[in-house]
């Protein structure tokens, strides 16, 4: 079994879904209480943007420890590394088709 490896945006990250959460419920009782749709679809953009930037963040120290441990290897070398982990995550689109 593999070890995982603990970021140091992940203490950053996991903030992100909690604030969300409590925005979340709010909306909720925002909808039970008849808000108009436009009041709606701005609380779920403030929703939708923090767990964007959290899933932006995870997938660059994805990247970043991929070059680390390639290069460590000397699988390929520091720049062919780092150009591809790059691009990896600026192509990750989410699956609804919005971008970031």
């Amino acid at each position: 079994m593999s070890k995982i490896t603990t970021h140091t945006s992940h203490a950053d990250v996991t903030l992100r879904p909690q604030r969300a959460d409590g925005h979340l419920r709010k909306v909720v009782t925002m909808i039970k209480t008849d808000r108009t749709c436009v009041e709606l679809v701005l609380q779920l953009f403030g929703i939708e943007k923090p767990i964007t930037i959290a899933k932006r963040a995870l997938i660059h120290d994805q990247a970043d420890h991929r070059l680390e441990v390639q290069a460590a290897t000397g699988v390929e070398s520091a720049r062919t590394c780092s150009r591809n982990s790059r691009r990896s995550a600026k192509s990750y689109r989410p699956h609804n088709g919005s971008s970031y």
